[in-house]
């Protein structure tokens, strides 16, 4: 019925409005429902989604309403309560289980099928089919342009419409596809393993306080069973949504930190300028992580937590193991209390400040504890007092009006932290100088609510976020001995403007004596860090060190010199002076080989010998044969783009796996047609092409082992202009050429706006897997100057001239780049920096 009413539907039709109030309401009292106990409430709350009529019927605007209205997760929760055949999936009654349970169920169940009916249409629409793969059970979203497939959703080109505080109600809509099928079954106990399974759910207080959820998500790439277990404070936003807290079951809480700002808030309390991190007040309970990791780490440390919600409080005791005491307004909180004990207050931060001694504590960390009818003044007032004069403040959940508050004129204290998965390319680039006087150059102006505002109660050395010896020497001077044991450390501190961008990295217990009470070096070994665990790490080594490069390089011709330096090539480029009319007129070149065969066959043998050795395949550009390779491709790059150019840093190498459609991992297949660049990016005022990606095959690619695929100038009518609304370029029906077959070393480039994407390696191919290596070259110029900020592009001379840590500095970066489709690669690079 739903797909019935999309197939007359265009992506157009959803605009992604927010419900009206009033329908808003109805649709939270339903939720509140589905939250109740009693399976016949749960049923009647069911079947009156279903009997809701909005707009057009069961279409999207229904759908959109009713995730938005935060009804996932107590409808998932009806559905898995009921024990299942684990062949049919049919309900099982008795254990427990009644006949009102079962009808609870089926009626949830129905309700999500219809969303996921909706879900399908509007993937249908913008040219997606949904298959499960038959290994993983797992959902792929295939392409029917390409037949290219996915593990991840794609994002909805509808969801474009929409304010960009709602988008996250099409993601989940997709996701309701993949929640009601399960993973896999247990053998032994007939468990069901779900992606998303629902260990708890209260709906909203009478008090207004907002519903919370309990929730375990399979992990990516993980084994069967492996999951992080979440809270959620508001409506589930999808497995990709903001989460308050999070914590991998197996471990015990405070062994880790699970999420950036959880290491932010810690991190800051150890730049306090007190001589010891005696007392820190916590602002909200969360899962307990933060204090609890305190508790373990900070000998000595006290720690109180303030949280209203008695809620909150009793999910992080029972799901998520937090040790601690529960005080009320009796117990005096003036004073510290016992070593090891965690205290969590029930009452508002201005209440309970009021009973709190002055200067009482050397951090206060958390969420910015707003309270009704009290000023963002009023609550700094307040913090300032019970902080010690040198001590230091963290929070989120921070605004402009908060910022400003807290800095009070004076940003020399104050500091904006920022994740690097939030921080975005036109972030970066508004903090160059030429472009602050227009986007604004003051924390305030700058701030979210996901970055934690630092402030310090006396001014800080300039270095105190600095990855270094500072870093190290303030640790040490709070943890003494205990500095050995402390799990983690700050690997990277990148400033952009007023902004601070923090990376973390794991670090391994050391025994050595004779390195007691210094923070030890990051080794991948040590899994507590990362709650989605972490791939197995390479060897213990130096990777300054050519030695160890050339141990695994050398045996196939990708040797890396000690001096690092390149020699000019001599090689002839006029062969693709004919094809610079193709370029022009077609935006792409299919040339013929023009690197020769023993250099491309180095490459594919060092790139085979570097996977082996756990190592991404973009670590080939350690050797110096990538970089003579490099230089002949610049001089290609120079006749097609008319003139000098330089390398960006975004370096890439692929070696495909055969029948991975849909897998991420470093070195995969760009499935999803795309521009690397905007048409006013890519191409001068003239029409010229000042961006040039240059494609290279290292083995024979045919249309079955993983080949580029290319949509000419002519068939794409306005080059990206009317891509500024779309998450995906439209690839006109019939118009995708397949680049294939070519031999090893043959000249393939388009311009930066030019629609590609490369395939994935059939499993029935005769061929071998694709290994291909790619680069963007960037004219001199306008286009030079809009380069990434981030790591300045290259000119020929100095391609020639990398050494080692600079060609590692390259590789950092460029695996960076491409994260957002490789997956987590956190390890990758902190082993890239690991001396």
């Amino acid at each position: 019925r739903a797909r019935a009413a999309m197939s007359a539907a265009s992506p157009r039709d959803v605009d992604g409005a927010p419900p009206a109030p009033s329908l808003t309401a109805t649709l939270r009292g339903i939720a509140r429902e589905l939250g109740s106990n009693d399976a016949l409430q749960v049923a009647a709350a069911a079947t009156a989604l279903l009997e809701l009529d909005i707009g057009d019927g069961h279409g999207p605007a229904w759908a959109l309403a009713c995730v938005g209205a935060g009804v996932v997760v107590p409808l998932l929760r009806a559905v898995q309560r009921v024990p299942r055949d684990a062949h049919t999936l049919a309900p099982i009654e008795g254990d427990g289980t009644t006949e009102e349970d079962v009808r609870a169920g089926d009626e949830a169940l129905l309700v999500l099928s219809e969303l996921g009916g909706v879900a399908a249409g509007l993937l249908e629409d913008e040219g997606y089919q949904v298959e499960l793969d038959a290994d993983s059970g797992r959902a792929i979203f295939v392409d029917s342009r390409s037949g290219m497939g996915s593990a991840s959703a794609p994002v909805l080109r509808a969801s474009e419409a929409a304010p960009e505080e709602d988008r996250w109600r099409f993601a989940l809509l997709v996701e309701t596809l993949t929640l009601v099928t399960p993973l896999g079954v247990d053998a032994h106990t007939g468990r069901f393993y779900w992606s998303v399974e629902v260990i708890e759910y209260i709906g909203e207080s009478d008090d207004g306080g907002a519903e919370l959820s309990v929730i375990d998500m399979a992990v990516e790439d993980g084994d069967l069973g492996d999951v992080t277990r979440a809270l959620v404070v508001g409506p589930w936003q999808g497995s990709d949504g903001v989460v308050e807290a999070e914590k991998d079951p197996n471990e015990t809480l405070g062994e880790a930190l699970d999420s950036w700002r959880d290491a932010t808030y810690v991190t800051s309390a150890l730049m306090t300028g007190s001589t010891a991190l005696k007392r820190v007040l916590v602002c909200g309970c969360a899962c307990g992580a933060p204090a609890a990791f305190i508790r373990r780490y900070i000998p000595g440390a006290r720690v109180d937590v303030i949280e209203r919600d008695e809620r909150m409080t009793k999910l992080s005791i029972e799901y998520f193991d937090l040790e601690c005491t529960k005080c009320d307004e009796d117990v005096d909180i003036s004073s510290a209390g016992a070593e090891g004990e965690i205290r969590v207050f029930r009452e508002s931060f201005v209440k309970a400040a009021k009973r709190m001694s002055a200067e009482a504590y050397d951090a206060v960390i958390g969420h910015w504890p707003a309270c009704d009818g009290v000023d963002d003044d009023t609550i700094w007032r307040e913090i300032c007092r019970v902080t010690s004069d040198v001590g230091v403040v963290a929070f989120t959940s921070t605004n402009a009006d908060v910022a400003r508050s807290m800095i009070g004129g004076d940003e020399t204290r104050a500091r904006l932290l920022r994740d690097p998965a939030n921080v975005t390319f036109e972030e970066v680039e508004d903090e160059r100088p030429d472009k602050r006087a227009r986007t604004g150059n003051d924390i305030a102006s700058k701030v979210n609510s996901k970055d934690v505002v630092c402030c310090f109660m006396s001014s800080p050395n300039d270095d105190v976020f600095k990855a270094d010896a500072a870093w190290d020497a303030r640790v040490r001077a709070k943890l003494g001995g205990a500095a050995a044991e402390f799990p983690y450390r700050l690997a990277a501190c990148d400033t952009h403007g007023v902004m601070s961008v923090l990376d973390y990295a794991v670090a391994e217990n050391d025994d050595d004596a004779d390195n007691v009470g210094r923070i030890p070096e990051a080794d991948g070994g040590n899994a507590a860090w990362d709650a989605f665990g972490d791939a197995e790490a390479a060897p213990s080594s130096d990777v300054f060190d050519a030695d160890y490069w050339n141990g695994i390089l050398a045996a196939h011709g990708c040797s890396i010199s000690a001096h690092g330096v390149v020699a000019p090539t001599k090689t002839s480029s006029q062969s693709s002076a004919k094809h610079v009319p193709e370029l022009a007129e077609n935006g792409y070149v299919w040339g013929g080989v023009i690197v020769p065969s023993d250099e491309t066959s180095a490459l594919r043998l060092g790139i085979q010998a570097l996977v082996s050795a756990q190592w991404p395949p973009a670590c080939i550009f350690v050797s110096d044969v990538a970089w003579r390779v490099i230089d002949i491709l610049f001089a290609h790059a120079e006749v097609l783009l008319g003139g000098e150019c330089v390398l960006e840093p975004s370096v890439a190498a692929f070696k495909l796996e055969a029948a991975a459609s849909g897998k991420r991992y470093i070195g995969n297949n760009f499935g999803v047609p795309h521009r690397d660049y905007s048409l006013q990016d890519a191409v001068n005022k003239d029409g010229s092409t000042q961006i040039l990606s240059l494609w290279l095959p290292l083995n024979r690619v045919t249309e079955t082992n993983g080949c580029m695929y290319i949509v000419s100038k002519k068939d794409d009518e306005d080059g990206g202009v009317g891509d500024v609304m779309k998450s995906a370029p439209e690839v006109p029906r019939g118009s995708a050429k397949p680049l294939a077959p070519v031999d090893p070393g043959t000249l393939l480039a388009w311009a930066g706006n030019t629609i590609h994407w490369g395939s994935a390696c059939q499993a029935d191919s005769p061929n071998d897997p694709r290994v291909s290596v790619a680069f963007v070259f960037r004219k001199r110029g306008d286009a030079e100057a809009s380069a990434d900020a981030r790591c300045a592009p290259l000119t020929r001379d100095q391609a020639r001239a990398t050494t080692l840590e600079k060609r590692l500095e390259i590789i950092h970066h460029a695996i960076g780049v491409f994260e957002h489709w490789y997956g987590d690669a956190v390890d990758v690079k902190r082993r890239l920096r690991a001396h």
